[in-house]
């Protein structure tokens, strides 16, 4: 019946959960010990949003967030990881789904800056205090000012760090910035282009 319905629903996410959880503290562990490789060739870098994003879309609707993409960056060829690469992407934009309110959009953009290709990630949720922006991408750090606890427990998780050492090994960079509390963030990672 119903019941068991739910229960079952409960039993799949939260193993989805776990297998993540599991996946991330297997990363991490490859992170610490110097060992997480990066399989590294030339493709064409709009083909790695394209593979993710009809996945990340459900997630968004059944969230009833809209997400806007805002143009591929056509011609832009990466030397990278692209299964790494779109690990990071994936776990910034369901971050922003996770954090963005029913009835509000998460923004996705991209930039070709000189030698680099910017991916922003722009959602209209919960924000991040200023003295965190740094911090969130250390290992389990949970926010502390974030008033709404079940999403506090949720936290950033490892996803952050460890996108943080994905993007370092393509000599890119990583950041976040928020106009505070309640103002929504922006999450931006750059690699250089090929």
């Amino acid at each position: 019946g119903e019941r068991e319905a739910m229960y079952l629903k409960n039993i799949v996410s939260s193993t989805d959960q776990l297998g993540r959880l599991i996946a991330d503290l297997t990363d991490l562990a490859m992170i610490e010990a110097g060992k997480l490789k990066m399989e590294k060739s030339v493709f064409d870098f709009p083909e790695m949003p394209r593979d993710i994003l009809p996945g990340i879309s459900i997630n968004a609707q059944n969230k009833g967030v809209e997400l806007i993409v805002q143009g591929y960056p056509e011609g832009v060829r990466v030397d990278g990881d692209k299964f790494r690469l779109a690990q990071v992407l994936m776990n910034l934009l369901n971050n922003a789904i996770k954090f963005t309110p029913a009835g509000k959009r998460v923004e996705l953009s991209f930039r070709r800056e000189w030698k680099y290709i910017s991916v922003l990630i722009k959602d209209s949720g919960i924000g991040i205090h200023p003295s965190e922006t740094k911090k969130i991408f250390e290992k389990f750090y949970q926010a502390k000012y974030q008033k709404d606890d079940k999403l506090r427990k949720q936290g950033w998780g490892l996803g952050l760090c460890i996108a943080q050492e994905i993007v370092r090994s393509h000599k890119g960079d990583i950041g976040a910035a928020s106009a505070g509390l309640g103002k929504g963030s922006t999450f931006w990672f750059k690699i250089p282009v090929s």
